[in-house]
């Protein structure tokens, strides 16, 4: 596949790539994260496990590719249990299809052979990319919270004809919380999330913006915004 085919397959907006690998080829991962910056992704490339940890707990991301050298069952259920909706795509080097049925195994979902051309990898993290933007198609930008309505488009919080303007975070944080509706959020999920970074400061900055959406949400006695053993909320709309 020359350039100019790649080139065309990857004209979409910019993802987030977690690009790890623990092989002491250090010139190769310069050279992947490079060929992957310039075809329009933000790539950040770490080689050690601590590193791993500490950035899945500072951002979400949405592909992340590993190098089979890291792909042991501990790791990827790392991955996995961090940011379980993350695309985990392993670069294998071994040939034999026994890895390639490991990395399954333990959770990843797609492989790329390192012995084939980027272009292969490249055109993967293109369909991996557009099964995301239809996914996120797919979650509807107006939805209902017992008598309110958030359109989350407009920012605007209704309640009967009384309209409420949002700010960015309040609806966000509303949105997140009504798409998941009766449901446990964790709150380190809804920090990366919007703030996007799970600290001290941040963390008392949400409890006064569920304060807020608690005052906003007040009119419908059946609504409820709880914290659950102080690391998860949960927004419910009790039944009549």
């Amino acid at each position: 596949m020359d350039n100019t085919c790649i080139t065309q397959l990857l004209k979409f907006y910019l993802i987030c790539i977690l690009l790890l690998l623990f092989d002491s080829d250090k010139a190769y991962t310069t050279l992947l994260t490079d060929v992957l910056q310039e075809r329009g992704f933000s790539v950040l490339a770490v080689s050690r496990h601590l590193q791993l940890t500490d950035q899945l707990h500072k951002q979400d991301y949405e592909l992340c590719l590993v190098s089979m050298s890291a792909c042991e069952k501990e790791t990827i259920t790392l991955v996995r249990e961090e940011q379980p909706d993350t695309i985990i795509i392993c670069l294998v080097e071994d040939e034999s299809d026994e890895q390639i049925c490991l990395s399954y195994n333990n959770g990843a979902n797609d492989h790329w052979r390192k012995s084939e051309s980027v272009g292969v990898l490249l055109s993967k993290l293109n369909m991996w990319q557009q099964r995301l933007e239809k996914q996120k198609q797919k979650q509807p930008l107006t939805i209902q919270i017992g008598e309110y309505q958030l359109d989350s488009v407009r920012r605007i919080l209704t309640y009967n004809d009384e309209e409420r303007k949002l700010t960015a975070k309040e609806n966000e944080l509303l949105l997140l919380l009504g798409r998941n509706k009766n449901e446990l959020v964790a709150r380190r999920q809804i920090l990366r999330q919007i703030w996007p970074e799970d600290n001290y400061f941040n963390a008392r900055s949400l409890s006064v913006f569920i304060h807020r959406l608690r005052q906003y949400l007040s009119k419908d006695q059946r609504i409820q915004i709880t914290c659950v053993a102080q690391k998860s909320y949960r927004l419910s709309v009790a039944t009549e």
